[in-house]
């Protein structure tokens, strides 16, 4: 386990690289040598700022600039859940407060978390983290892990991570990461529409959320076997034969016989997915409510910061005359 000095040593080590390593974006477009794949990416990032812009996300300075980092992450996260629980660990941050994932720029050193935290009796998953925002401290910049992910993952990342800077509410990471999916995810169908080609967003998000509500029931069938009394050994036995029963649910799916075979789905993999995809239907519910606008549910999300339920007062403003009465067909998707 790395201790808390030596932590924040690293992290801030790392975070200096990385910062150093900078170069202008538009410099970096406007090189004869930059290869025509980072060219695309780069010039399709500067244009998601434009739409943030037009969105009311707090774009500022943020990925104006360009890291020829190596590899497919930045940071290599761990999630602890207590065994047999899916009850979160958290991890304690000044100034962000708790989170349930640690970061960390060194693999080897993210491994080691997870091995400490394994024998002190957690499940644990350690997951890549290709771009992250560090909520206005810092001039976030593109990254050669965001720029080798396909358009449909770079567009989506760069929106997940700007609703991050303009939405944030401390330790209440389920809010602030399904909320920054969700807005993201919608928010990559309106752009889809800048594109000059046919991308098939649609399809693939409408595969992506299907996936996701798959893998919430199997989730909630797990929890379940976890609250009734059973033996350990019957206990692990039934709940491998979830798992078998859930793997094989996805056959034919969009999943391949490899990525069905290599899912991760052990406790704190679960828990991590439910974090990006909870309350979906909520809001989902609320967008509704207000015909599509995105800029108005960002608006409430932003006005709920301070509230100690920030979805549940998303929705009492949604329903406030003042957010449903100045729309037009133009605002509809």
């Amino acid at each position: 386990m790395v201790s808390g000095g030596c932590y924040y040593t690293h992290l801030a080590v790392g975070q200096s690289r990385l910062l150093l390593a900078r170069e202008s974006l538009q410099k970096v477009i406007e090189d004869p040598s930059t290869p025509p794949s980072v060219r695309h990416r780069l010039n399709v990032v500067v244009e998601v700022l434009e739409f943030g812009n037009e969105l009311g996300l707090n774009v500022g300075k943020r990925y104006r600039q360009f890291v020829d980092w190596p590899g497919d992450r930045i940071i290599t996260a761990v999630m602890a859940t207590k065994r047999n629980t899916m009850e979160q660990h958290q991890f304690k941050f000044p100034l962000v407060g708790a989170l349930p994932y640690k970061g960390f720029f060194d693999q080897q050193k993210a491994q080691r978390e997870a091995t400490s935290l394994d024998t002190r009796g957690y499940d644990t998953c350690i997951f890549p983290v290709p771009a992250y925002s560090t909520l206005g401290w810092f001039e976030d910049p593109v990254t050669g892990p965001m720029v080798r992910l396909g358009d449909y993952e770079l567009i989506q990342t760069v929106l997940h991570e700007l609703v991050h800077a303009t939405v944030f509410v401390p330790e209440n990471v389920d809010f602030n990461e399904s909320f920054a999916t969700f807005f993201s995810q919608e928010a990559l169908l309106q752009f889809e529409t800048h594109l000059p080609v046919a991308t098939h967003f649609e399809e693939r998000l409408e595969a992506s959320r299907k996936f996701d509500q798959k893998l919430s029931g199997f989730r909630e069938e797990v929890m379940g076997l976890y609250r009734e009394n059973r033996s350990p050994l019957d206990r692990e036995r039934e709940r491998n034969e979830l798992e078998e029963k859930f793997r094989k649910s996805l056959v034919g799916s969009s999943l391949s016989t490899e990525g069905i075979r290599d899912l991760r789905l052990n406790d704190a993999c679960l828990a991590l997915a439910k974090t990006y995809s909870s309350d979906f239907a909520r809001f989902s519910s609320i967008l509704s409510k207000l015909k599509g606008d995105l800029r108005v549910l960002l608006q409430l999300a932003v006005e709920a910061e301070d509230f100690e339920e920030p979805l549940k007062h998303m929705e009492t403003l949604a329903k406030a005359e003042g957010h449903t009465r100045n729309f037009s067909d133009e605002n509809v998707f």
